[in-house]
């Protein structure tokens, strides 16, 4: 895999990233994981631990999974998961390291692209680093049977560009009038793109 730089600016838009998997031959599309994003308006619902969970339940029925860990600046991924890992994907976004270099292969079955904590918040990254995060996953989805994303909380641009990329998103909301609220803003914000498509919603904690 070649290296990207701040001179790569030919990157995928999410929305074409997912139609362009639609278009393939059915030979091709079935080789390719399916991707879940999972994603809250509000910090505290439990959506790293249904990310986490879901991805472990599915390696036990057998099923190739990567869990890739995009709350960027807050990660808990690898804290859920008991690891303290040398790399994350910052490294990615800053060109430094190569995807390959960041995949963590665990007991529980599953493979994990780390974030890191404190390092560099979703919602300080440039559209660049956006776009190549959004690129790396084509890379993913051809090596498992299914890639889930623990996406940031809230309405930032990473999370719609993810949720948007996804051939399921999935809104983790709870019965909390905070939750719900949030949830819904997330929700106008996605109606904003002008795609008609389905967006999941999971209540949790109840």
């Amino acid at each position: 895999m070649a290296k990207q730089t701040s001179h790569d600016n030919v990157t995928p838009h999410p929305a074409m990233l997912r139609e362009r998997r639609q278009r393939e031959e059915p030979g091709r599309e079935a080789a390719r994981a399916k991707v879940l994003t999972i994603a809250s308006g509000k910090g505290g619902v439990g959506k790293t631990n249904v990310a986490t969970n879901l991805a472990i339940t599915l390696a036990r029925d057998g099923a190739r999974v990567c869990l890739l860990d995009a709350d960027t600046g807050l990660a808990n991924v690898n804290v859920l998961l008991g690891f303290q890992p040398d790399h994350t994907i910052e490294e990615l976004l800053t060109g430094d390291l190569e995807l390959e270099q960041l995949v963590v292969s665990l007991p529980q079955g599953i493979d994990v692209v780390p974030a890191g904590s404190g390092l560099l918040p979703s919602s300080d990254l440039h559209p660049l680093q956006r776009h190549r995060l959004v690129a790396a996953l084509a890379t993913l989805e051809r090596s498992y049977d299914y890639l889930i994303i623990d996406a940031a909380a809230g309405i930032g641009a990473l999370v719609i560009d993810l949720l948007r990329a996804a051939a399921f998103p999935i809104i983790v909301v709870t019965a909390e009038p905070t939750s719900l609220t949030d949830a819904y803003a997330l929700l106008k914000r996605l109606g904003r793109t002008g795609e008609r498509r389905h967006w999941f919603l999971l209540v949790n904690d109840v």
